[in-house]
């Protein structure tokens, strides 16, 4: 219960969002609740600085590009479409190729046999 009162990286992000700082602006803020709040960040960020700030600016530049990343989401969604496809047709060749293997061993098999 005590876990939704402390602050999450997306939390931090859309404060530091809505306040339109600078780049080092931001850093101070971070850093300065990194040095002097770390009683109200989750537990599972107090560990690693470094988590903690990549977790914020992945979500600040998130926020702030939204509109942008969004846009690409129809293109990543059919590539990823096509890669499924791509998938299953290289799965179906790689099976006609083992059949045809098989076949063809089979036939040699036969062959052999036969003239032995």
């Amino acid at each position: 219960m005590m876990e939704n009162l402390f602050y999450s990286p997306f939390d931090l992000a859309v404060i530091i969002s809505s306040m339109n700082f600078g780049l080092q602006k931001e850093n101070e803020l971070i850093n300065f609740i990194w040095e002097n709040e770390q009683n109200f960040i989750q537990p599972k960020y107090r560990n690693s600085k470094r988590k903690f700030v990549l977790n914020i600016y992945y979500w600040t530049n998130y926020l702030n590009n939204k509109a942008d990343i969004d846009l690409e989401f129809p293109a990543v969604k059919n590539d990823l479409s096509e890669l499924k496809l791509r998938k299953v047709s290289i799965s179906v060749i790689f099976l006609i190729s083992i059949c045809s293997l098989k076949v063809f061993e089979s036939a040699l098999f036969l062959t052999i046999k036969r003239d032995m």
